[in-house]
């Protein structure tokens, strides 16, 4: 009798805490699976315990940490197989690698046996394998630490060095998770260019355990209106990622002028973000009238925002600008309405159909959906459960497990 051997899969990194959510999902299914964590004791909210409070600390024993690194710590996987030679050996007993972060550059120091995927946040490819990127990559640089401009010339090689090796990582990779095409055509042209001629698979929409995201509905009789934006603010710059913030400000401050600022609308922002778009984000909403009526929040739990802050809100803010809905999923996946581009032209041809987040991409559609919801609060759970069904539809974990898989 021959006994055909489970494949063996292995999760570098930790971005997100998707990688753990990932191999967490697939050791339900009974699959062998060994996750490598990155993220230092201080990055708590990056670590699994803050993911999934039924975690404990030590790991148990197929989750193992590793020395953290980055861009900053790049000269280390130039020299991969010295200081990382123990982990290249225990990858190179796998069958599926799937690399997230910096250590997509460690692809090409591995073995031909193994499938390598490679996921990205948008990070990544945006400027780690852009080398039209290079100059910005140094002035980044200098701007942190301005004792380094003597060394300037010496930066852009070290930086051409590290953009060249993240490429032939990206080369090596079997498979890419990067936006949808279409949302970045920088980014696009890159992973053309690095894999004109080679055959790879590429994910589009990346699921999550929508599960772990507990659907309610909203007391549509309560009074308090509560507007969440929990995005990073980001839309004094003019890069592709611009979450256009000022584009919710202005359509909240419309909103509150048409309702004629009745106290029983509460607003919450997080305190993160881009320095001067913090900055410009006060101005705006000081110029608007509305000051007393937005909460700062600071850095809180995943457990807190999702078990306590999202259920109390009615409507959330995801990017205004030309990105895509991230995080918002996991909103839209707990029943409530969000606003944002969807970036229908995209998303529509890639699903086969319209989606129900609330369109908006200028002030007044801003302030058009935050009235609909304030005068009709049923609409709230009526989005809010169209929201749900269409996320566990089009964004199942089982899908992407099924990518890492090989399927």
């Amino acid at each position: 009798m021959i006994f055909k051997m489970s494949k063996k899969t292995a999760f570098v990194g930790n971005m997100n805490n998707m990688p753990y959510m990932f191999s967490r999902e697939m050791r339900k299914k009974n699959k062998d699976v060994i996750l490598y964590v990155d993220a230092p004791p201080d990055y708590e909210l990056d670590r699994p315990e803050a993911y999934d409070k039924t975690l404990s600390y030590p790991y148990p024993d197929w989750i193992k940490e590793i020395p953290p690194t980055g861009i900053k710590h790049f000269h280390k996987l130039r020299l991969a197989n010295f200081f990382y030679g123990k982990l290249i050996e225990e990858l190179n007993t796998c069958d599926v690698i799937v690399l997230n972060g910096i250590w997509i550059i460690l692809a090409s120091y591995l073995s031909e046996k193994p499938k390598i995927y490679a996921l990205c946040a948008g990070y990544e490819i945006d400027t780690l394998t852009d080398l039209l990127n290079l100059n910005n990559l140094v002035k980044y640089a200098l701007e942190k630490k301005p004792l380094l401009y003597p060394f300037k010339f010496l930066l852009k090689f070290y930086y051409k060095k590290a953009v060249t090796q993240y490429r032939e990582g990206i080369a090596r990779s079997d498979g890419i998770n990067y936006y949808p095409s279409g949302i970045s055509k920088r980014g696009d042209e890159i992973i053309a260019a690095i894999k004109a001629g080679k055959k790879h698979k590429r994910l589009e929409l990346r699921g999550f355990a929508t599960d772990d995201f507990k659907y309610s509905s909203v007391d549509v009789n309560k009074d308090v209106f509560t507007i969440l934006n929990f995005t990073r603010f980001f839309f004094v710059d003019e890069d592709h990622a611009n979450k256009r913030n000022d584009i919710m400000l202005e359509g909240i401050g419309l909103f509150l002028r048409e309702i004629d600022f009745k106290e029983n609308v509460e607003i919450l922002f997080f305190d993160k973000g881009d320095k001067q778009s913090l900055i410009k984000a006060r101005e705006i909403i000081e110029q608007q009238g509305y000051t007393k009526f937005v909460t700062w929040l600071g850095e809180v739990s995943q457990d807190e925002l999702f078990n306590e802050i999202v259920p109390k809100c009615d409507v959330a803010f995801d990017q205004l600008g030309g990105q895509w809905i991230g995080a918002g999923a996991f909103v839209m996946a707990m029943g409530r309405p969000v606003i944002a581009n969807g970036r229908p032209e995209i998303f529509e041809p890639l699903t086969g159909e319209v989606s129900p987040v609330c369109q908006a991409a200028t002030p007044e559609e801003v302030c058009f959906w935050l009235k609909k919801l304030y005068f009709d609060r049923t609409e709230i759970n009526r989005i809010g459960l169209e929201s749900k069904n269409y996320i566990q539809k089009h964004y199942s974990i089982e899908n992407t497990i099924n990518f890492f898989s090989c399927k």
